[in-house]
């Protein structure tokens, strides 16, 4: 039938219209960027306020960074050059991409895309900051701690949106020498710091103003000096010593049960989680007392080839006749 958001059209009055993919794919070539990125958006839109907020009504956005590779053509190249290292340029164009998704719906944001390679190339950190205009103004920006760095919490601060990071351990102790405790638990302690850039980031970052320096609270939590969380949380369930539960089979229940299917809220993630340990209590490896083993190395086979290129073909000479 002639959907009614559509000017009348005789091949879908007559339904003679093609099944054949050659003329959606020239519509296709047509359409205007503005307009696809029009529907990406209300795509999200929908998917988004489909779900309810993460956290106290607020939604959560997770920042994460990855790269593709695209098609070999000449304008690609150009734009986003492919990788190259001693013996030469690569083929496939490479670009980086910065997305960020909402934690209740899984929903993508439109992706921040810079050059991987050449002289165009762009950090993730520095990607991220286009991202964080789209997100809403009670958003909440979260990123692990490749984006734990002054540059990202100062943007995310100039956009007034809030924002959890993940630190390395050595920027966190770095910063704790100079915070001061204002809470702190059993196995976790908080603190409050004014994060200050260093001199080379404001070298880096001349525009900064002179009071670039966002109050910000710092959290650390005690889980375990070498034990996962996922795994100490399984052993107890069944008795048994966290080093009891295989390591691999516990990390390959824990990403099946969380990550093949999306919760719809809280509730339900909290529910799956407790269905991953359940499941993971039967990862337990056999008790094998005095049996244990110094580790080695195996040296690395040399290729053969050693990346040798291929002689072109030469043609034999004809005899003479």
């Amino acid at each position: 039938t002639q959907p009614d958001f559509l000017p009348r059209n005789k091949r879908i009055t007559e339904k003679t219209l093609s099944n054949a993919t050659g003329g959606y794919s020239r519509a296709r070539s047509r359409l205007q960027r503005n307009a696809a990125q029009w529907f990406a958006q209300r795509v999200r839109d929908s998917l988004i306020e489909a779900t309810a907020p993460s956290l106290d009504g607020r939604r959560v956005y997770l920042v994460d960074g990855t790269t593709i590779t695209l098609a070999p053509e000449p304008v690609l190249r150009r734009e986003f050059p492919p990788a190259s290292n001693q013996h030469g340029v690569g083929v496939w164009p490479v670009a980086l991409l910065v997305v960020a998704h909402e934690l209740s719906s899984g929903a993508a944001l439109i992706p921040s895309v810079g050059a991987m390679y050449g002289e165009q190339a762009v950090s993730e950190t520095a990607l991220a900051r286009d991202l964080f205009v789209q997100i809403p103004d009670d958003g909440i920006v979260m990123a692990d701690a490749g984006f734990g760095i002054f540059a990202v919490a100062w943007d995310a601060r100039q956009t007034n949106r809030d924002f959890v990071f993940r630190l390395t351990e050595s920027r966190f102790t770095a910063l704790r020498r100079r915070a001061t405790i204002v809470a702190s638990g059993e196995n976790w302690t908080t603190y409050s710091h004014t994060w200050c850039p260093s001199v080379k980031e404001r070298q880096t970052h001349p525009d900064w103003p002179p009071d670039a320096r966002p109050e910000v609270r710092l959290h650390e939590i005690h889980i375990h000096d070498t034990l996962t969380l996922f795994r100490r949380q399984a052993a107890p369930l069944i008795a048994e010593p966290p080093r009891r539960m295989s390591f691999k089979c516990t990390w390959t229940t824990f990403n099946i049960v969380l990550w093949s299917s999306q919760a719809k809220d809280s509730s339900g993630w909290r529910a799956k989680y407790r269905q991953a340990l359940l499941i993971a209590t039967q990862d337990k490896l056999p008790n094998r007392p005095g049996r244990s083993f110094e580790r080695e190395t195996y040296a690395r086979r040399p290729k053969s080839t050693q990346f040798r290129k291929r002689k072109p073909k030469t043609a034999e000479p004809k005899p003479d006749s």
